[in-house]
């Protein structure tokens, strides 16, 4: 090849009037574009077909194909045809999971659930506050409604626009059904922290129901105001619905309440016989570890209690589907 001939070609001299020359000051457009050497290039890196190269070069039709160096004209018919450079392992440390092996890439924790859905049942899902028509400047990503079912009180949560599978994208969701269900004793309980009390399941159901502000939840009259007095806290099965959208199979797995905000009281923790009363000195987030999949909470005094904040968690899991995943 003759020095600075280009397909046969001499460059246009930097003339007057030259159509390679923009303006007063002398812009040169060149006479071989830049993509007359990736092209080349690209085929090296095996984009072969037409269709993909017209992708990595999107301007490529921009310019005639006489004007093109194809990796043949580059590093085959060559004088001096380059060499690959050596490959350095990197020291990134990766832990290969083969498929069907669990992986665990979240934990979703729920905070101050109460009673309602107003101004003043602001709930917290993993540090996000929920959002309400009086305070917009929280998350719209957390949303709840409440019904009632016969007597039980349901509190239905959304939350939304997170990454819960790992995957580094924010389309995931996760929704569930806290149900509240209310039970009346016949028989008092008189309890101490040095006394044992009788039965706390059964009872004759009562309605559950939200205090005035939604904050709070009772039995009848909106506490449990009286010796005897039931509230059990589940989550149904079959509400607790997780959408991803990375490949695989991911599940959300209900791991029980962690605590509950109570007044000042007695209180029995749990279902069976001979179940030990708990006496809070103060008003006081009572918390429970292990946590309990179901907690039923009675009031084993006379006076008026009340109760609010329920706290508790989900792990997301899953299942790496098809080939491996690597997770560095």
């Amino acid at each position: 090849a003759v020095l600075g001939k280009i397909h046969g070609r001499y460059p246009d001299g930097l003339r007057e009037g030259s159509p390679l020359i923009i303006g007063r000051r002398g812009r040169v457009i060149p006479t071989t574009p830049w993509e007359s050497i990736w092209y080349g290039v690209s085929q090296w890196f095996g984009v072969r077909t037409e269709e993909d190269l017209q992708k990595v070069l999107p301007n490529l039709n921009n310019f005639p194909p006489e004007t093109r160096f194809a990796a043949e004209d580059m590093f085959k018919t060559t004088t001096a045809a380059p060499t690959s450079a050596p490959v350095v392992p990197t020291t990134t440390t990766t832990t290969t999971v083969p498929p069907g092996v669990l992986i665990q890439p979240s934990r979703v924790d729920f905070i101050n659930l109460r009673s309602g859905s107003r101004v003043y049942g602001r709930h917290v899902v993993n540090g996000v506050t929920s959002s309400t028509l009086s305070y917009p400047r929280y998350s719209y990503r957390i949303s709840m409604t409440t019904e009632r079912d016969g007597f039980d009180w349901l509190m239905h949560i959304h939350y939304k626009d997170v990454d819960l599978d790992g995957g580094g994208q924010k389309n995931d969701s996760l929704r569930w059904t806290v149900r509240a269900t209310g039970y009346v004793q016949t028989k008092k309980y008189f309890c101490s922290l040095l006394t044992e009390c009788s039965s706390a399941s059964g009872g004759v159901p009562a309605k559950a129901v939200p205090d005035s502000k939604q904050m709070g939840f009772g039995v009848n009259d909106a506490l449990l105001g009286r010796n005897g007095e039931s509230i059990k806290f589940t989550v149904d099965e079959d509400s607790v619905v997780l959408e991803t959208d990375r490949p695989g199979t991911f599940f959300a797995e209900w791991q029980g309440f962690t605590g509950i905000w109570l007044t000042t009281g007695t209180y029995i923790f749990g279902e069976g016989i001979n179940l030990e009363a708990r006496k809070l000195p103060r008003h006081v987030q009572a918390k429970f570890d292990p946590p309990h999949k179901e907690l039923r909470i009675t009031n084993a005094v006379t006076s008026r209690e009340r109760m609010r904040e329920l706290n508790g968690y989900f792990l997301i899991k899953g299942y790496v589907q098809d080939g491996e995943a690597t997770i560095s």
